[in-house]
């Protein structure tokens, strides 16, 4: 178990700890995302570190009710590639969306997709088809029978990874993908 944080309860016993990693906080034992963490034990103790509560993270599968989506816009000012990365996710369907659109490239410029693996290396995820008038398009769409990018099972495992886009072979821009 590895502690996650302090809340201190309120003159009616209520008390609520949020890691908002939007806000910077780090998530508990080394995690990237929330999905790292489904799985897991839980326990909430009192201050004499007595169990008061104990559970296990639900995984963000069990979210199928609902839909799941984010995206994430990235730049190079020096180059004026501007990219957007969307994953969706459709709760009752479970269709998984991806979708990379790339502007300002080269036309004929080989654009790949490197994302982080489990591991934190970065790994080629997909070559996207060859600009024209500067625009590139990656569209994967779990209904039409198409892989998410590293063969992930489900958009949730690559939610906050580390990307860059590479423009013939060199790094122009980086980012994290949306958290889901």
């Amino acid at each position: 178990m590895t502690p996650a944080g302090t809340a201190v309860a309120d003159a009616l016993g209520s008390a609520e700890l949020e890691l908002d990693t939007g806000d910077g906080a780090v998530l508990p034992a080394g995690a990237a995302t929330v999905a790292e963490l489904a799985g897991r034990r839980v326990e909430v103790r009192d201050g004499a570190g007595a169990l008061l509560l104990s559970g296990t993270v639900p995984s963000l599968d069990g979210a199928a009710a609902g839909n799941l989506s984010g995206t994430v816009k990235v730049e190079d000012p020096a180059s004026g590639l501007r990219a957007s990365a969307r994953m969706k996710v459709r709760g009752k369907s479970g269709r998984q969306e991806f979708r990379l659109d790339v502007k300002g490239a080269s036309d004929g410029a080989a654009v790949e997709l490197w994302i982080a693996d489990a591991s934190g290396t970065m790994v080629p995820a997909a070559t996207l088809p060859s600009p024209q008038g500067g625009k590139s398009r990656l569209r994967l769409d779990s209904r039409k029978g198409d892989g998410m990018p590293l063969s992930a099972p489900g958009l949730a495992d690559l939610s906050g990874r580390a990307f860059e886009l590479r423009v013939d072979g060199v790094t122009v821009t980086s980012g994290n993908l949306p958290s889901l």
